[in-house]
Parts: C-alpha cells; structure tokens; sequence
C-alpha cells in the first residue's frame, strides 16, 4: 500500500512500528516540515484500507486547528485518484471520512476529559498533543484499542515526556527536516538561514523547529543546563 504515496524516513519509521505492533504508544517528537502529520495520515489511510471497520480518531486542540492542519493535509491525500477510489463518502459537517472496508476515520476535538469519555476507537492520533490536556489524551488513550501515535513540536516540556515517554509501551521518535526527503530545496535553506542569526528568537527556532530539539524557555537563567 506504501507505493500510493510518495514517503519519507519519517513514514518508514512509523509504519515499520505500526506492523510490528510492539508498543501502543508511538510518540513522533520533531521540527518543521519533518513529515510528521502527513506521515502519520498516510499510514491511518493505510489502515482504513487494509483493516474492515476500524474506527480511527483524529485529534486536535481546536475544530478550526483541525481543519486548518491535520484534516486538510488528509485531504491531500484523499484527493489522488490512486486513494480517492478507497473513499466511499466524506461527511463535511462531521468531519468523517468512510472506506468501502467499512473503516471510518473521524477528525474530532474534545472540550474536557468529560467528553472525551465518549466513543471507542482501535487507533488514535493527537495532533500537536501539547495543545491537548494530559485528561483528554488519558480518557482518548484508554478507549483506544489498538494504538496511539502523538505528534508535536518540542517547544518545551509537557506531560509527554513526564508521563508518557516513560512508559514501556512507548516509542519516542524524534526528528527534522533531513528526515522528509520530499522537502524542496527553497524551504531547506529558508529553515537553514535560523542556524546563522545572532536573535535570540531564531537560534531557538533552529533548535526547535530545524533540529528538533527540545527548546530553551524565554528567560531561563542557564540557557545550557
């Protein structure tokens, strides 16, 4: 199913680990245009297609970050005619994609850990996870059967590397732009120019958002500790 797609390092990491099935918790950690969403995407399309009636969820901190980011990048991908013959309908309103297998994947947000106690799922994905509550990722994970992928961009420490990372059902991928071998070369060297700036702002935007790392708060008294 991986030829559909053109793919990255990115995509190879998380779909070896998906038919591997050794860990529940797949947690992708990472720069800009690292491929991490749209990876993510394409191999939940792979499984809506390969896997009858599974439920899949698609989680942001926002309907409209949603809409703006993980459910648009899913229709990119949905709109090649190699993968729109998989679709059998697209509820707009709902924001519910169904397969002729009978598998559905949803693209929801939740208010509270109250409503995110209602549905099940067997495969979850929580887009920008450090925009979601430590409550809302545990009541979403513990209706979840099958697994978790997490992604964001490690502006800072959060519940992720507190509680999850720890976990010995968890994988922690972390990654960068080298890793997305489909990145034009006019958004390389635009990310590349952060590395040389003498601002403040834009060395820890290259640490962050070029490299991947996890990045240095405003105001800290040991910027290297």
């Amino acid at each position: 199913m991986s030829e559909l797609f053109k793919t990255t390092s990115v995509f190879d990491w998380n779909y070896l680990e998906y038919l591997k099935k050794e860990y529940k918790i797949i947690v992708n950690s990472g720069g800009t245009y690292s491929s991490k969403t749209y990876s993510i995407l394409q191999i939940l399309f792979i499984i809506a297609v390969s896997e009858p009636g599974v439920i899949i969820t698609v989680v942001a901190d926002t309907v409209p970050n949603l809409k703006k980011g993980a459910y648009r990048d899913f229709q990119r991908i949905i709109g090649d005619p190699k993968c729109k013959r998989f679709i059998k309908s697209i509820n707009k309103t709902e924001l519910v994609v169904t397969f002729h297998t009978g598998a559905i994947i949803e693209f929801s947000s939740y208010a509270d850990s109250m409503d995110a106690r209602s549905g099940k799922r067997d495969y979850l994905f929580i887009n920008e996870c450090n925009g979601v509550s430590f409550d809302i990722y545990t009541e979403l994970a513990t209706r979840t059967t099958k697994q978790v992928w997490l992604d964001f961009n490690p502006t800072s420490t959060f519940w992720v590397h507190n509680f999850v990372k720890p976990l010995p059902e968890t994988t922690f991928f972390r990654s960068w732009y080298i890793h997305n071998q489909q990145l034009p070369a006019d958004k390389i060297r635009e990310i590349e120019s952060w590395q040389y700036s003498t601002i403040k702002y834009y060395q820890n935007r290259w640490r962050v958002m070029g490299l991947g790392m996890l990045g240095i708060p405003e105001g800290a008294v040991y910027n290297d500790w």
